[in-house]
């Protein structure tokens, strides 16, 4: 039975009925689960309107108008904690919520499950929605037809239509929860799905929390890097028209002004544009021949001192980048009318790491000029709290390297223990007289030091990304020979990582599928796996995926562990808010006279999360405090 509570008394039908807030109450409090829905006027929580709250049961829905306000009753059924709240993407209406004043907690989110089950999968297109999942595990079909019509609705009454399509969203998620949940038993996933629902409310409140930007500073930023770039294409035309290497690229003839020098009009008729791949390489050519395309990473890597002109073409990328992608347009839109950012996040990637979008927060660059331009109100400060080494204590707890547990636990330099070991005397003859090294294990200033270590160090970031030896000969410039060979004596050197890589490797190519660490277990299945049918290539492929998935996301799994520990303390107070989380790094603002007692409880709760999974308790945090975001 559909039962809608609303100020506007009028006949329905006869599956319709009026019910006071009270009686509502009465039918639903005694429920153990709650299967609950919102509709708005748009997708903005900031500028859209609440329209609808659909609470509901198996057997009752209750639709509640709430354009002039939620009667208390609501809010006492949807943050009693003993009653499991069940939402199909829960974030979206948590944030509509959570603006009414209203904040869940002990939720159970269909569509962030259903993603979980099948992380890895193709899947079609509308595969998580509701009306598709409903169906997958009903055989209900669920019409959509009347969705958009909630969008801009006015202060008429809603039709009984309406009315219907929405108790719809709060009839079927507990069968779809059954359903879930014996395929989540079957997989041994039902502690990560625990973690997952829990998380999804942290996510939320940093989309909903957002970060203040300083526009002016953000904008000028976006300014001086178009000037910048401007008099680099300055220096790159010149360069063409001064340097008989590019004779050829210069202009043959050139239009004369009244008051320019020879030389500047020359100068302002070079067409080059320095933005087109397909123009800029015949002149790069002319400096390294066999380069094959304009790869900034590339030529910052092996030739940025061949010529001044490559150094210019780097620099003028990077600022016409930067002045584009991060100037006014970028203000335009994605500051919101409160002065924020909100991003949005994507939970479940295959890796079990996470992305956002709406800005992409990954992407901002990663210097704190631009950084800084995240502020916080008057009288909050940020703190910041990452993992340290959190890569490589995965890697030390998986393999149980006795070298990198010993050298991580004493806190010495890891880079410079492996390359001490990898090369032997040639590490020993390359000591300078002061080699802080040799006295402590710590990372010093030696010059041939700085080399080894940096190729060791390679290495062993590169592990958690399958990292090959074409990959490690780009990014050291060495040959494949020498790649190779340098990557085959530091697996000598340090066997149980060869081991633990290769284990997960071979697991992953027999089975189609690949976990990560105990005790979340998630699963990343390669959906185009065939067994012993499975083409080469894409063998290859799950080769390095089996390698790295393990690392990344046991990673992911930790710093989602994180974030559901401090919002599970945090939640309700009003002098800290969590802000942002990016890769292993959780930030907040708080109110700066509560600075250090937070500082010491983020800590607490980032390194009990990482004992959840490197029970040695290995892994330490690293939090800091300032007046604005930083790197």
């Amino acid at each position: 039975m559909i039962y809608l509570v609303s100020p506007q008394q009028r006949v329905l039908s006869d599956h319709i009925r009026n019910i006071t807030a009270d009686q509502a109450f009465d039918k639903l409090s005694r429920a153990t689960y709650l299967q609950v829905d919102c509709e708005t006027t748009g997708l903005s929580f900031l500028d859209d309107q609440l329209l609808l709250i659909q609470i509901g049961t198996s057997e009752v829905q209750v639709v509640y108008d709430v354009r002039n306000g939620i009667d208390p009753t609501v809010k006492t059924l949807l943050e009693d904690s003993s009653k499991l709240k069940m939402l199909h993407n829960a974030v979206f209406d948590y944030k509509f919520l959570k603006k009414a004043g209203i904040v869940l907690n002990h939720i159970w989110d269909t569509m962030i499950i259903e993603k979980l089950l099948h992380n890895g999968e193709t899947t079609p297109h509308g595969f998580y929605k509701l009306n598709n999942v409903v169906e997958r595990y009903t055989q209900t079909e669920l019409s959509k037809e009347m969705q958009s019509s909630f969008i801009n609705h006015t202060g008429a009454d809603f039709t009984n239509s309406q009315l219907q399509y929405a108790a719809s969203d709060v009839m079927y998620l507990e069968q779809v929860r059954e359903g879930q949940v014996a395929h989540l038993k079957q997989s041994k996933l039902m502690q990560c799905a625990k973690l997952e629902n829990e998380a999804c409310l942290g996510f939320g409140d940093i989309e909903y929390n957002g970060m203040l930007v300083d526009k002016d500073l953000w904008s000028a930023l976006g300014k001086a890097e178009g000037l910048k770039a401007e008099m680099l294409e300055v220096s790159l035309n010149e360069t063409i028209l001064r340097d008989p290497l590019f004779a050829e690229f210069a202009p043959e003839t050139y239009q004369t002004t009244l008051f320019g020098t020879d030389e500047q009009d020359l100068a302002a008729s070079d067409t080059i544009n320095w933005s087109s791949p397909t123009q800029v390489l015949p002149i790069l050519q002319a400096i390294v021949p066999d380069l094959e395309n304009c790869d900034t990473k590339n030529l910052a890597l092996a030739h940025r001192q061949d010529h001044e002109l490559i150094d210019f073409y780097i620099s003028y990328r990077e600022s016409s980048k930067l002045s584009t992608a991060f100037g006014q347009e970028w203000l335009d839109k994605y500051v919101c009318s409160d002065g924020k950012v909100h991003t949005r996040f994507q939970q479940i990637l295959r890796t079990g790491r996470v992305s956002s979008s709406g800005p992409n927060m990954q992407q901002i660059p990663a210097n704190n000029a631009y950084r800084n331009c995240f502020i916080c109100p008057k009288g909050w400060s940020y703190i910041s709290s990452d993992f340290s080494s959190q890569e490589l204590c995965i890697i030390a707890h998986g393999s149980q390297d006795p070298v990198w547990l010993k050298s991580l636990e004493k806190g010495e330099d890891l880079h410079s223990v492996c390359a001490d070991l990898v090369y032997g005397d040639v590490w020993h003859s390359a000591a300078g007289p002061e080699c802080e090294y040799l006295r402590s294990k710590s990372k010093c200033s030696c010059p041939e030091h700085k080399k080894l270590r940096t190729a060791v160090k390679s290495i062993n970031f590169g592990l958690a990304y399958g990292m090959g030896p074409n990959k490690l000969a780009s990014q050291l410039q060495i040959s494949l020979d020498e790649a190779s060979e340098l990557i085959k004596t530091y697996f000598k050197v340090f066997p149980s990582i060869k081991e633990y890589l290769d284990g997960n490797a071979g697991f992953g190519k027999k089975h189609g599928y690949i976990r990560t660490m105990e005790p979340y277990r998630r699963i990343r299945y390669f959906p185009d796996w065939r067994g012993r049918a499975t083409d080469k290539a894409l063998m290859g492929k799950i080769d390095r995926m089996s390698r790295n998935t393990p690392i990344q996301g046991t990673a992911g799994d930790m710093t989602k562990e994180a974030m559901v520990r401090c919002r599970r303390e945090f939640q309700n107070k009003s002098d800290i808010q969590m802000v942002m989380v990016v890769h292993d790094q959780l930030d907040f603002i708080v109110k700066t006279p509560t600075l250090e007692y937070y500082s010491k409880r983020i800590t607490k709760h980032m390194e009990a999360a990482g004992k959840s999974i490197i029970t040695n308790g290995l892994l330490k945090a690293d939090t800091t405090t300032s007046k604005s975001w930083e790197k």
